[in-house]
């Protein structure tokens, strides 16, 4: 493919999840960075656009509802409305039928489309970050290795100022408020093989709030089975009353200025780590079936508290570590049930040290 001259509009399509979305935010950037005049779109999933809207590299982003958007005479109407668009660059994060449809639709006469590559690369004995793989996607369009790596590896997600007015004001009616530590939790996972037992989670927080009367502690998540792993967490837990549980208590631009506001973030391999990651917050992630090589934290963006995150993995005795899978092959989850809670919270503690050295 040859070097293309400078398009005037440019789409990009990755339906989701959240996490996925968020780490796309650096081709974004490299974009930019190769063509300043050019004006960029994004197509992604259903209920999901907040977490690129406001991104200052981006004209727009449009939603699109796989199930009914998918139905002929709405898709048709779709389409329809790309088309009229006429962009110059289609740029194809998530290969399906229906992404390639509206890459057709496009009329963009250039096109590159992502390959997933969670291969064992050659030389590091690691697989390829999904960051990178992502960025990889843009070689064809001669954006260099160097290019790729100019613009970091950092992620994007911008609340708006009176999303952390609302979170002060939350936080402020619940003890919450500024000049005490404040840790959050986020104790849900998108599969069952990535969490982390209730059981050893209650632990883990019942050892925080006896070790550190003055911090803060608060559960974080969305709706539905969020909401039912922290009931059962509390449920688990010795000192229930020293947590808070704001599961389902923001939006989303608001969680990433929760995130932002926080000290610490204990978390597993999902959304909100990565939102944690863009914003800066000193994190501890929890790894087992996933490979934290492939999708583990990113390091913190240019003008944050500069702490790198910690991944926690638990691989001895375990050869199946990662699996990649969604459900536990041995049946008793031990990549994630043999983490320690004593373990975990002194990577908190770590992690909250680092911050208030950082300033």
């Amino acid at each position: 493919m040859s070097t293309p001259t400078a398009p005037r509009r440019i789409l990009i399509v990755r339906f989701g999840a959240m996490g996925d979305l968020v780490l796309t935010t650096p081709v974004v950037r490299a974009l930019r960075r190769q063509w300043p005049q050019a004006e960029i779109s994004y197509i992604v999933g259903r209920g999901l656009a907040d977490t690129l809207r406001g991104h200052p590299d981006l004209a727009e982003v449009i939603e699109f509802d796989k199930r009914e958007d998918a139905r002929p005479a709405r898709l048709l109407a779709f389409l329809k409305r790309i088309r009229a668009r006429r962009y110059d660059l289609f740029v194809n994060l998530q290969r399906s039928v229906k992404t390639a449809l509206i890459g057709a639709a496009s009329g963009a006469p250039l096109k590159v489309t992502y390959r997933r590559d969670g291969r064992v690369q050659p030389g590091s004995g690691q697989r390829l970050h999904a960051v990178e793989n992502f960025l990889r996607t843009l070689a064809p369009l001669g954006i260099t290795a160097e290019a790729q790596a100019a613009v970091g590896r950092h992620l994007d997600f911008v609340w708006p100022q009176a999303a952390l007015a609302t979170v002060e004001s939350l936080l402020d009616g619940h003890g919450l408020g500024a000049g005490r530590p404040l840790v959050l939790v986020n104790p849900g996972a998108s599969a069952p093989s990535r969490q982390w037992p209730v059981a050893q989670l209650a632990a883990c927080l019942d050892e925080v709030a006896a070790a550190h009367p003055d911090w803060g502690l608060a559960l974080i998540g969305g709706r539905g089975a969020d909401q039912q792993t922290a009931k059962e967490t509390l449920a688990a837990m010795r000192q229930p009353g020293r947590v808070v549980d704001l599961v389902a208590a923001v939006d989303l631009k608001q969680t990433g200025a929760l995130l932002a506001r926080a000290d610490a973030l204990v978390t597993m391999d999902t959304g909100p780590m990565h939102i944690a990651a863009a914003v800066g917050t000193p994190l501890v992630g929890l790894f087992g079936a996933t490979a934290v090589d492939r999708t583990g934290p990113t390091p913190p963006p240019p003008g944050s508290r500069g702490v790198l995150p910690l991944a926690l993995v638990h691989r001895e005795g375990l050869d199946c570590v990662p699996c990649e899978r969604r459900e536990c092959r041995r049946g008793d989850l031990a990549c994630l049930a043999r983490q320690s809670p004593a373990a975990v919270r002194a990577a908190v503690e770590r992690q909250l040290a680092a911050g208030r050295r950082a300033g």
